[in-house]
């Protein structure tokens, strides 16, 4: 799926993306919330890149996440596949990820693709797990996750930015799983009422195209495309966005300075879906404990 209008990682001028939301300000990795401050970012201790469509071996995805796990500290992981493709078919689970780490997909004008048609059993496509607090997932295409409550991406801990992914065929979007899973961004970053980055489309999925399941407080859901597929035609599942028994979160706009909703309309989510009205929602708090929620924009 070749997406138009990407960001490069010079920070060209801002250009449309498919879904007409400004792209090409990147620097908004730097202004991740808590420890990540403006400024105060320091570079990668090492960077690994994917050479390889391989499943496993040197220079495969699997092992770039296996040594970036082994070396303490935020290291990134980019890619320069062949020339014949840029996608990646998995045979078998990847490893968790352990350690911070920025994946960033983004090959030319095209998306790295995580394809886990070939895995037999459930297998979450992949997992921010104990320990990877402030990563960053951006630019992936990640399809074909469809096993039991799988999920394209999990999210075990905090200060994480999701943004910018394709995620299709999969039980699951992306859920936020875990008290200590806490002030993570799922989209655009909300910068002083202004949305910076891109959000994720999700499509072709079965239960939830973003859940915070017993989350932390702080997480943040703005700026996505959730239930229309390519041809914009409703392709959603059972809940667009699902906020269960999860305090502190902010879907869409957060709160300007004026003490309503932030004025940037790119904070906003659009969710559409084919079930609802048949049993489905858009958007649906449930269980105790979900307090303290914003739903704006």
């Amino acid at each position: 799926h070749h997406r138009e209008g990407r960001p490069l990682l010079d920070f060209p001028p801002a250009r449309p993306s498919r879904r007409g939301r400004p792209s090409g300000d990147r620097r908004a990795v730097a202004l991740r919330r808590g420890s990540r401050l403006v400024g105060a970012q320091s570079a990668p201790l090492a960077t690994f890149v994917v050479t390889t469509n391989a499943d496993a071996g040197d220079g495969s995805f699997r092992q770039a996440i296996i040594d970036a796990n082994g070396t303490v500290g935020a290291d990134s992981i980019t890619f320069d596949l062949p020339a014949e493709g840029t996608a990646i078919d998995l045979v078998t689970p990847l490893p968790v990820i352990t350690d911070a780490v920025d994946i960033d997909g983004l090959l030319g004008e095209l998306l790295v693709t995580l394809d886990g048609g070939a895995i037999v059993g459930d297998a979450d496509g992949l997992v921010l797990a104990s320990g990877s607090s402030n990563s960053t997932i951006e630019n992936l295409e990640i399809r074909d996750f469809q096993s039991g409550g799988a999920a394209a991406i999990r999210v075990e801990s905090s200060e994480n930015l999701i943004a910018g992914n394709v995620l299709w065929s999969v039980a699951n979007g992306v859920i936020v799983v875990d008290s200590e899973a806490a002030n993570n961004i799922i989209g655009v970053e909300d910068v002083e009422g202004q949305a910076t980055g891109e959000g994720n489309e999700i499509w072709d999925f079965t239960f939830a195209g973003v859940e915070l399941d017993t989350a932390g407080t702080g997480n943040h859901v703005a700026g996505n495309t959730i239930g229309l597929d390519p041809d914009d035609q409703p392709a959603g599942g059972d809940r667009g966005i699902a906020v269960d028994a999860t305090a502190g979160s902010v879907i869409g706009a957060g709160v300007g300075p004026d003490g309503l909703g932030g004025m940037d309309f790119d904070l906003g989510n659009v969710v559409v879906g084919a079930e609802f009205g048949e049993g489905g929602y858009g958007i649906v708090l449930q269980n105790s404990g979900t307090t303290s929620t914003i739903v704006a924009g």
